[in-house]
This record gives C-alpha cells, sequence and structure tokens, in this order.
C-alpha cells in the first residue's frame, strides 16, 4: 500500500483525528524506511484511537456482504463507525464504488470532493 495513501486515509468525528488497530497492522507493512517514517508521524498525530473488537469484526463481515470491499478496508470502515466518524476520506475509489449501495454510519468520500464541498459550504 502506498503511503499516500494511507495520508490521505483519514477519518474525521467532529475535529477529531482517530487511529484504529486495522490502520497499524498494513502501516507495519510499509517496507520503504521512509514513507513508513512519514506515515507514523501523520499516525502519531491521531487525538483518539479504536481498539479492535468482536463488533468491529463483526460489522466489518456485514459490509464485505455483497459488495466488493475488501478485507481491510472493511475493517477501517467498521473502526471508523465504532469510533463514531462522521467522515471516511480515502483515494481508493473502488472502496468510495464499493460503499455507494450500502448502508455506513458515516460518508466515504475522496479529499478532493470533501475539500470542494468544504469551500462550497463556506
Amino acid at each position: 500500500m502506498k503511503a499516500k495513501r494511507f495520508f490521505l486515509l483519514s477519518i474525521v468525528a467532529g475535529k477529531e483525528r482517530i487511529q484504529f488497530s486495522a490502520l497499524r497492522l498494513e502501516i507495519d507493512k510499509i517496507r520503504d524506511p521512509g514513507k513508513k517514517g512519514k506515515v507514523q508521524l501523520l499516525y502519531s498525530a491521531s487525538t483518539s484511537f479504536v481498539p479492535y473488537t468482536e463488533e468491529i469484526k463483526k460489522r466489518a463481515e456485514a459490509l464485505r456482504v455483497d459488495t466488493s470491499i475488501r478485507l481491510m478496508d472493511s475493517l477501517h470502515l467498521a473502526s471508523a463507525e465504532a469510533g463514531k466518524a462522521d467522515i471516511f476520506l480515502t483515494t481508493d475509489d473502488k472502496l468510495i464504488r464499493g460503499c455507494k449501495n450500502i448502508q455506513t454510519a458515516l460518508r466515504v468520500l475522496n479529499p478532493v470532493a470533501f475539500l470542494a464541498e468544504v469551500i462550497m459550504n463556506d
């Protein structure tokens, strides 16, 4: 997974930045020390933490039923919901498309679309 995606994969709950166990697993897979360091720095800027739970596992499984959502993506989404996030930002177009036809407690958007929305509503 590219470090750029980690930078843009962010969860917003009010003004909080949430970190969660599933993201930590992906960060650990980054082999390039420079990229890994940058991603770890962004991850450390989080203001709250959502631990992995059985409820998150069950919700992630439910999100994958009849969708193209990948396992780690479903864990990210379930963790974001558990953390009471309002918006889930990602540059993963496949994930955004996969979320269009499912019920989630949060909005899944591309960061550019989110920024445009913020600017238009300001």
